[in-house]
This record gives C-alpha cells, structure tokens and sequence, in this order.
C-alpha cells in the first residue's frame, strides 16, 4: 500500500508433510518515527499442530561476503524477551543500537509461547513455540527501534543512543488507520515498555 507505506502478502501454504497453514505478512517502517520499525506474522493452521517460529536480531548482513558490522555487544533484558545489539560499521565507524521485542495473540488474547533464546557471533534467534488446534489464529508482532551515531549530537554517544531506545516514549500510532490498544502498555518492564510504547498495537489484521 504506497499511501500507507504497509506492505502485505498472504500465502496458503502446504508443507512437504501435507499440512496447510494460512500466512499473512505484514511490514511497515513509520515516517513519524523513523527510528520504528513493525512487522507481524500471522499464522492458521487447518489442521492440529505445533507451530515454531524463530525471530530475532541478525547482523550478519554481507555485500558478497564483506560483513558489514563489527561484533558488537548483544545484551537481553526483562527475563530475556527485550533483545538489544550493538554493533558499529566496519569502514565508516558508525556505531549502532538495535532493539527489538515481540508480542503474541492467541484468537486476540495475549500469550506467552514456550521460548528459548541463541546468541552467537553478531546473532540473537529466540525460537517461539505455540500449540494450536485447527482454525486458531496465531500472530506474532515483532517491534524494533534503531538508532546510529549519526543522530542529533544530543545522542550521538553510544550511551546516549542505549537511553534514548530504553527510555519510556508517548505512544504513537504506526499502523495504518489503526486505534492504539489499551492492552500494549501493561509490562511492567521499563525496557519492553519503552520499544513497544513506539507503536501502537492493533487488533489483528488478518482474522
């Protein structure tokens, strides 16, 4: 959608075991907020089963194998589900901090999957496990904030830019033609409040 700057695919999918999946993506990166970044995944099953979904922060992007960041420190907050990297350039120096986190509705109510979480080089994978019987509708969204060394000087330092991505923010709206839920603020968590209260989260899309 070019107006709204949210991009959509939907897939029925059938797995080489023969079981059949509804799957909707959706991303939207925010012009208000440039530093916001949201995507979702929604996921029904047309049969029972045990769906695994692994999300996380990858820096090992490479232009022909020319890696692009330097190690970086990987940290994890709240119990482990606030992920956080911080990595900086390898030719220009520009130092980075991403930040991510990620919600769960089961049928629209909040859940919690069974989650373990793997930290290699330049790498933070959570793996996300969910049970679900045929026709529940499963949706994973995924939030994350990115800022640079080429911010305002105000937060130009590492440190600065570590604040200001845990640091609690009002509320905006960041998808499209979507009401704020009164359901997204209730962490009690000061850094998953902080990346979450970016956005504003909206009832499912694909139901």
């Amino acid at each position: 959608n070019i107006r709204t700057g949210l991009l959509s695919r939907e897939v029925r999918w059938r797995s080489p075991a023969g079981r059949v999946y509804a799957l909707c993506f959706e991303r939207v990166v925010s012009l208000r907020r440039l530093h916001s970044i949201a995507m979702k995944v929604t996921v029904r099953p047309e049969q029972d089963t045990a769906v695994k979904l692994r999300s996380g922060i990858d820096g090992r992007m490479t232009n022909d194998g020319s890696q692009h960041f330097s190690e970086g420190q990987t940290r994890s907050y709240d119990d482990k589900t606030v992920l956080q990297f911080t990595p900086r350039t390898v030719q220009s120096n520009i130092h980075f901090v991403i930040s991510t986190v990620h919600r769960f509705t089961l049928d629209g109510e909040a859940v919690d999957p069974a989650r373990s979480l793997s930290i290699v080089r330049r790498r933070m994978v959570t793996g996300f496990t969910q049970t679900l019987t045929a026709g529940q509708t499963l949706v994973m969204e995924k939030f994350a904030t990115v800022f640079t060394t080429r911010e305002p000087s105000a937060w130009s330092s590492s440190a600065g830019m570590n604040r200001r991505a845990l640091t609690p923010l009002p509320p905006r709206v960041l998808w499209p033609g979507r009401k704020r839920s009164g359901t997204a603020y209730r962490s009690q968590s000061t850094a998953r409040l902080s990346i979450c209260s970016h956005f504003a989260l909206p009832s499912t899309i694909c139901s």
